[in-house]
């Protein structure tokens, strides 16, 4: 008996999708499957291919029926109750994917594959189809709550609640001149104190100010930066050296392991709140992300509430 004639038989017994319910006829059903599909690989009589396929079977059909945590097999029932995986095109998708590994509905269409595979119970074992049914359910309960457009009084106290979150960082717009290490050697400091005393001669920095210096890997660019932002380009030194420098004057040379840095500040801003209108998209999703943990919540405490108190969590 193959795999075929195993699925062919579900379809002949009345009740079958009842009879999947119960574990014991899903043991069973799985040691048929990965029986039937080791003796298909092996019949491919190529060693690598059945070594291969026979590991990616056991993976596939064995590894998969988990177990889920206790709120996401919670979860999971509840998307089973619904029938919530005999509409999901990704669910459906995974069990053709898996009976045709098998050799199985070659010549069908996937829609019937994926009412054999739901017929056997493959939806109750495969842990891929389980995370997303407990994704679709999660979804679910915590739309509704997203629905309602959030107002202004709600996004200003959003705002007010979390000043960190939204708060803008200290800003600086700079010139910045590099002279590399490997390219100048032991002339480096000279050569930074040569170049730094005809930058200040200048004053204010000319459109080829940084062309008396070497390429840096990473132009800073003509945006403003914070101080994060510039670690990350000339490291943590170089950045605070920046920051501290007074605006209008070329500061003086500050080492770092790629060699010296030459820096003319334009202009600072201070760490600031910034305006409603500023932020009201990042705001507004932030509301609506709140809104449906509380619903999740909510909905989560009620569905602990039915749960058969030997509710281990498993995803079976």
């Amino acid at each position: 008996m193959d795999l075929a004639d195993l699925v062919r038989a579900v379809r002949l017994v009345p009740g079958t999708g009842h009879a999947m319910n119960s574990p014991l006829a899903r043991f069973a059903l799985w040691g048929g499957l990965i029986f039937a599909g080791e003796r298909s690989l092996l019949a491919l009589r190529t060693p690598s291919a059945g070594v291969e396929g026979t590991a990616f079977l056991r993976t596939r059909v064995g590894a998969e029926a988990g177990f889920l945590s206790p709120d996401d097999a919670l979860l999971y029932r509840e998307a089973i109750d619904q029938g919530l995986y005999d509409s999901d095109p990704v669910v459906h998708r995974r069990l053709v994917e898996n009976l045709r590994f098998l050799g199985v509905g070659a010549g069908e269409s996937e829609a019937a594959v994926a009412r054999d595979a739901i017929a056997l119970g493959l939806h109750r074992t495969d842990l891929v189809v389980q995370r997303r049914l407990v994704n679709v359910m999660r979804l679910r309960l915590e739309q509704p709550a997203r629905k309602a457009e959030p107002t202004d009084e709600e996004l200003r106290a959003e705002l007010a609640a979390h000043p960190e979150r939204w708060r803008e960082p200290a800003r600086v717009s700079l010139v910045h001149v590099f002279l590399s290490r490997e390219r100048r050697g032991a002339a480096l400091d000279l050569d930074a104190e040569r170049i730094l005393r005809a930058l200040r001669t200048h004053g204010a920095p000319s459109e080829d100010a940084t062309q008396l210096g070497d390429a840096f890997p990473e132009p800073l660019g003509d945006a403003p930066l914070s101080q994060s932002e510039l670690e990350r380009m000339v490291g943590p030194r170089a950045a605070s050296a920046a920051f501290a420098a007074p605006a209008g004057r070329w500061s003086n040379p500050v080492h770092s392991a790629l060699g010296a840095h030459l820096f003319f500040v334009h202009e600072k801003t201070e760490a600031h709140a910034p305006p409603l209108d500023a932020v009201r998209a990042a705001v507004r999703e932030s509301v609506l992300a709140e809104r449906a943990e509380r619903a999740l919540e909510r909905a989560m405490a009620e569905l602990r509430a039915k749960a058969p108190p030997d509710d281990g969590g498993s995803g079976g």
